[in-house]
C-alpha cells in the first residue's frame, strides 16, 4: 500500500505574507489541509496503526537493548545509564535530522554550530569533534579515525526507517572498544520486513526542502528487501555577516533480510551519499594577517555491511559481521580519502548454571590518504593502520537472579599506542519492591588519531607589536609521535523504579577521573624568511592535562492519563581540569527539558 504525505508548499509559503484580515481563514485552511493529509496517510496504511501508539512503561522497561552489553538484555536489567529513543519518539519529535533527535536524551549535550554542523557529546568535553563519544549505525562505527570525532552532517538515513536509537551515557569500552569513553550511540534501523510497500514524503518551506521515497518487497519464502532515496536542501542560517552555510544532501540505500528455519538470519545493508555544505573559516596568512574565506566542502561515500546470525543446535548463538566503508572529503584545508574494512565475530553461550559467557574477536584495516597543502600537511601522506581486538564477558546470576554481576574486558592493539585493556565490572540488584540499584567501575581509553600523531598545521598569525615583537608570529601546531591514549576510570551508581504502571524514575550519578588529556606545550620561537620574515611559535600536542567530572542525571516518565505523557529531565555536571583550561570546558552545568505528548483519539 502506498503512503503519500505531502505538505502543500504554496499554502505554507503564503502564510507569512497573508494580510491580517485573511490570516485566520488562511491558517484554518492550512491546518485543515495538513490534518486531512495526515488522515489520508493513516487510512491508507491501517496495518501500521498499532505502531503509532505510545509504548507503555512496562513495554519500555521490557524492551531489549544491546548497546550496554554484548548480550541483548531487558532495559530494566541493564547496569548502565541507558536511554532509548523509540520509533514513536522519532515520529512525534517533528525534527528532520538525527542530531536534533538527540536533544531529548538526558545528559547528552547538543550544540548547533552553524546551519550544517553540530557538536554532540555526553557528560562533558563538547566540541566540533567530540572525541569521547562513539557512534554506530547498525553496528558500523562512524567515528572518524583521522580527526577523532563524528561528522554529524554526514550521518543520515530515512528517519521513518529507524527502529530505535540506544544511548549509553558513560563508558562502553568493554563492549565497543577504544573511544567509547563518555558514551555510545547506536542507531538501529528496522528490518526490511517492517517496511513493505511504498512511501513518498515531501517537505517544503523557506528553510528546508526535501523529498524521500522508499519501496519494500519480498523474495523467496522468508526474504524481504527495501530501497530508498532521499534528497535534502537546507538554507543558510541567519547571521549578521551573511555566512553561506547552506547544505545539500543526496543519498540512497537498501536493506535485505532473509531467515532460514528461524535459526539463520542474513542481513545486507548498503548506502551511498553525496554531501555539499558551505562554511566560513579563517586561514593563517602572513600577507594579510589571517584571511577569512568562504569555502564549500564536498563529501561522498559508500558503505556495505553484511551480518550473519545463527542459533546453533545447543542454543548457543554466533554472529559474523563484515563491513566496508569508503569516505571522500574535500575542503580548502584538507582533502582526505579513507577505506575501512572491518570484521567482527561474536559467540554467546546459552546460560549454563549461573553463567552466561560471550566472547569475540575483531580486525579492522584503515587506509587513509591526506593531500598536502600550504596550511595542513600529514607525514606520511598515506598510511595503513591495523586494529586487532578481542573481548570476553560473563554475566553471573546470583541470589535467585536478584543480583546480576557482569565482568568483562576488551583487549585491543593499535598501531599508535600498542596494547590497550579496557575492563569493567557492573552489578544490578533487584529489590522486592520493584526497584533496581546498579553500579559500575570501568576503564576506557581514547586512542590517538592521525591529526594528533602525523599532522602539522598553521593555526593563525599574530600581528607584530614593536618593539617587543618586531615581526608577525605564525602559530604552528605540530603533533607528537609519543602522544599517548587518554585514559578514564569511571564510577557510576544508578536507580530505576516503576512506582506505578504510569510512573517511572531513572536516576544516575557519576564520577570520572581522566588522565593524559590532550593539551599543547609551546616550544622555542624560531625565525623564517619565506614568504616574508616572520617568527614561528610551535605548539606541540601533548598529554599534560588531567580532569575530574561528576554529576547526576534524572529522568521521569509519567502517564497521568492513557493519552497523555509527560517527561521531565534534568542533568548536572561539574568539570575540574588540572591545570585549568577553559577551552576544554564547553558544557552547560545545568540542563532541564520537558517533553509532552498527547493522543487526541484513536486515529489522530
Amino acid at each position: 500500500m502506498s503512503i503519500i504525505s505531502l505538505k502543500p508548499p504554496k499554502l505554507l509559503e503564503c502564510l507569512p505574507v497573508c494580510r491580517s484580515s485573511d490570516a485566520p481563514r488562511s491558517l484554518s485552511y492550512a491546518i485543515v489541509l495538513l490534518l486531512l493529509s495526515n488522515q489520508v496517510t493513516l487510512a491508507a496504511d491501517k496495518g501500521r496503526l498499532a505502531e503509532l501508539k505510545q509504548l507503555s512503561i512496562e513495554e519500555l522497561v521490557n524492551m531489549e537493548v544491546s548497546v550496554a552489553s554484548n548480550t541483548p538484555q531487558r532495559l530494566a536489567d541493564t547496569a548502565a545509564a541507558v536511554f532509548v529513543i523509540t520509533e514513536t519518539d522519532i515520529r512525534r519529535s517533528g525534527v528532520t535530522t538525527i542530531p536534533e533527535l538527540l536533544r531529548m536524551v538526558p545528559g547528552v549535550q547538543v550544540a548547533r554550530m552553524d546551519a550544517n554542523k553540530w557538536a554532540i557529546t555526553a557528560r562533558g568535553f563538547n566540541g566540533r569533534f567530540s572525541n569521547k563519544l562513539l557512534v554506530l549505525m547498525d553496528g558500523r562505527t562512524v567515528y572518524s579515525p583521522t580527526f577523532s570525532g563524528v561528522f554529524w552532517d554526514r550521518q543520515d538515513t530515512l528517519l521513518k526507517d529507524i527502529e530505535r536509537i540506544e544511548v549509553v551515557r558513560g563508558p562502553g569500552a568493554a563492549v565497543w572498544g577504544a573511544n567509547a569513553v563518555n558514551g555510545v550511540i547506536n542507531i538501529i534501523t528496522k528490518q526490511a520486513e517492517l517496511t513493505q510497500g511504498g512511501l513518498v514524503a515531501a517537505t517544503s518551506g523557506n528553510e528546508q526542502q526535501g523529498i524521500r521515497a522508499r519501496y519494500g518487497g519480498s523474495f523467496g519464502d522468508q526474504g524481504h528487501y527495501r530501497g530508498y532515496v532521499k534528497y535534502a536542501d537546507h538554507d543558510a542560517g541567519e547571521s549578521p555577516d551573511g555566512v553561506e552555510d547552506d547544505w545539500h544532501d543526496l543519498r540512497a540505500g537498501f536493506r535485505a533480510d532473509t531467515v532460514s528455519n528461524n535459526r539463520n538470519e542474513l542481513s545486507l545493508i548498503g548506502n551511498v551519499y553525496q554531501h555539499e555544505a558551505g562554511q566560513r573559516i579563517s586561514l593563517a596568512d602572513l600577507q594579510t594577517i589571517n584571511r577569512v574565506v568562504d569555502d564549500r566542502t564536498e563529501s561522498s561515500g559508500a558503505n556495505l555491511l553484511g551480518r550473519w546470525s545463527q542459533i546453533l543446535d545447543n542454543n548457543d548463538t554466533s554472529e559474523l559481521q563484515i563491513y566496508y566503508d569508503y569516505i571522500q572529503h574535500e575542503e580548502i584545508t584538507f582533502d582526505t580519502t579513507q577505506h575501512i574494512f572491518d570484521i567482527d565475530y561474536h559467540y554467546r553461550l546459552q546460560q549454563r548454571a549461573q553463567h552466561q559467557i560471550s566472547w569475540g574477536l575483531g580486525y579492522r584495516h584503515l587506509y587513509d590518504k591526506v593531500e598536502k597543502n600550504a596550511i595542513v600537511s600529514f607525514e606520511p601522506e598515506q598510511r595503513h593502520d591495523n586494529l586487532y581486538s578481542g573481548f570476553i564477558e560473563d554475566r553471573i546470576h546470583l541470589f535467585d537472579e536478584r543480583l546480576l554481576l557482569t565482568l568483562g574486558s576488551k583487549l585491543e592493539h593499535n598501531d599508535y599506542t600498542g596494547w590497550e585493556i579496557q575492563p569493567n565490572i557492573r552489578a544490578l540488584w533487584r529489590q522486592e519492591s520493584g526497584g533496581a540499584w546498579w553500579g559500575s567501575i570501568s576503564r576506557a581509553v581514547r586512542t590517538p588519531s592521525r591529526a594528533e600523531h602525523d599532522a602539522r598545521f598553521d593555526q593563525l598569525v599574530l600581528p607584530a607589536a614593536p618593539p617587543f615583537v618586531p615581526l608577525p608570529v605564525l602559530v604552528r601546531v605540530v603533533t607528537n609521535d609519543d602522544y599517548k591514549s587518554e585514559k578514564l576510570i569511571a564510577y557510576e551508581l544508578g536507580y530505576r523504579k516503576n512506582y506505578s504502571p504510569n510512573l517511572q524514575l531513572d536516576a544516575s550519578i557519576f564520577y570520572n577521573d581522566y588522565e593524559d588529556l590532550r593539551s599543547a606545550a609551546a616550544k622555542s620561537t624560531t625565525t623564517e624568511f619565506s614568504p616574508t620574515p616572520h617568527l614561528v611559535q610551535e605548539l606541540v600536542i601533548t598529554n599534560d592535562l588531567a580532569a575530574v567530572t561528576y554529576g547526576l542525571e534524572l529522568n521521569l516518565d509519567w502517564r497521568p492519563t492513557e493519552n497523555l505523557r509527560i517527561q521531565p529531565a534534568y542533568s548536572y555536571i561539574d568539570i575540574d581540569i588540572d591545570p585549568p583550561d577553559e577551552q576544554n570546558v564547553r558544557t552547560p552545568e545545568h540542563q532541564f527539558s520537558l517533553r509532552t505528548s498527547i493522543d487526541l483519539s484513536r486515529d489522530w
